[in-house]
């Protein structure tokens, strides 16, 4: 999820991957099925990756497994997203989703993986791969993370991901990823990055030749992950989230920074010129005018700022011989940004994504951040898909 882990309502569909730039493609991902037809845990495992999975054009599917306003019933993680929904993603382009997984939805009372969720899971999982997507299950909680801190609750985390990974190990590693956890926050630094080594260990005992998405620590930003050293793992994909400027990409967000959220109608991008003209029209509040018109003045809102942002983390990466990349979320809420400028910020950084090679994933299915209009049917925004390089925008 974004800066602060909420989001607003869900759905999905989706396109085949992509070779990553130096990277063996592996197809696309995971099983078939309605919300009521029987769980399989897939076929047999066929000979091992010889790389990362490809991950390229990407959707979060939220508030399904995670984030859910209506709980977690059978019902709920049943039908809340349909075989429809998914047919209507790949048509339009996506290649993968990245699915949002509340551990307490599988582990409700510790570390017992719950029957009954594990089978509507391995069904969803079902459902996207007979779309033509591959799917990305992303451990996401909803809450809890600061226990991470303390030793019980890093031996709960480890043991969980030891026990999901068996329950999915007999799937086809070329169709499905694992993502170790979604924005670690508070954990940083060496706690984050010796606590998901030993969870990739887990995974590993369990399942030798799944790729696995490593996140650098907190918000999972660029800079949490620019210094660390990568580890010796030869199928790992690195992971960031990308929502700079947050008062652009948050403006008015209810979640989030609440400098942010008194943002509205901002636009991007903004010439420093211009800063304190657009710090008047964006907010009546002088402490989000100050910050407003200090990031514009700044720099912060153009493309140049986006480019060296991205450079960063690309001279990370060729100075640790080019570990593969991805930009799990990214995007910008649509109700208060204007739309032409949230179209913009998106394709900007999609071609940035795509010029340096890296796989991405946009936030998210549902209407809030603009991939379908905020009123009408279910039908995806041209707009929006045109902003993302597919072709069903075009």
């Amino acid at each position: 999820m974004t800066q602060a882990a909420i989001r607003v309502a869900a759905e999905g569909r989706a396109g085949e991957p992509q070779r990553l730039t130096r990277r063996a493609a592996l197809g696309s991902m995971l099983a078939a099925a309605a919300a009521v037809a029987g769980a399989r845990t897939g076929p047999a495992l066929a000979a091992a990756p010889r790389g990362p999975m490809a991950l390229a054009r990407g959707v979060n599917l939220s508030h399904w497994f995670a984030q859910s306003f209506e709980g977690y019933s059978a019902t709920h993680l049943a039908l809340f997203v349909k075989p429809q929904d998914l047919a209507r993603l790949r048509a339009a382009g996506f290649a993968h989703a990245r699915l949002n997984l509340d551990p307490d939805v599988m582990f409700p009372s510790g570390t017992a993986l719950d029957a009954t969720a594990l089978t509507l899971l391995n069904r969803a999982l079902d459902a996207i791969d007979a779309a033509g997507l591959a799917t990305v299950v992303d451990l996401h909680p909803g809450s809890g993370k600061e226990k991470l801190a303390e030793s019980a609750g890093q031996a709960q985390f480890v043991e969980r991901w030891s026990r999901l990974a068996r329950a999915l190990a007999g799937r086809d590693p070329a169709r499905l990823a694992l993502e170790i956890l979604n924005e670690p926050e508070p954990l940083r630094d060496d706690a984050w990055w010796a606590l998901q080594e030993r969870a990739l260990a887990a995974i590993r005992a369990a399942d030798q030749s799944r790729t696995v998405i490593v996140a650098g620590g907190g918000w999972s930003g660029i800079d949490d992950l620019v210094k660390r050293t990568p580890y010796g793992d030869p199928n790992l994909v690195y992971t960031v989230h990308y929502y700079a400027p947050i008062l652009f990409t948050h403006q008015a967000a209810e979640w989030t920074w609440p400098v942010a959220t008194r943002v509205s109608g901002l636009g991007w991008p903004e010439d420093a010129a211009r800063a304190e003209a657009a710090a008047q029209a964006a907010t009546r509040d002088q402490e989000a005018h100050d910050h407003v018109r200090d990031q514009i003045g700044g720099g912060a809102f153009t493309q140049s700022a986006m480019a060296a942002s991205f450079d960063t983390l690309g001279d990370w990466a060729r100075r640790h011989g080019d570990p593969a990349i991805y930009v799990g979320e990214f995007g910008a809420y649509a109700r208060a940004a204007p739309r032409d400028a949230r179209l913009r910020w998106v394709e900007a950084a999609r071609r940035e994504f795509e010029r340096r090679g890296w796989g991405w994933a946009v936030w998210d299915s549902s209407r809030s951040f603009g991939l379908r209009p905020e009123s009408g049917p279910d039908a995806l925004d041209p707009g929006m898909l045109a902003a993302l390089g597919l072709e069903a925008g075009r």
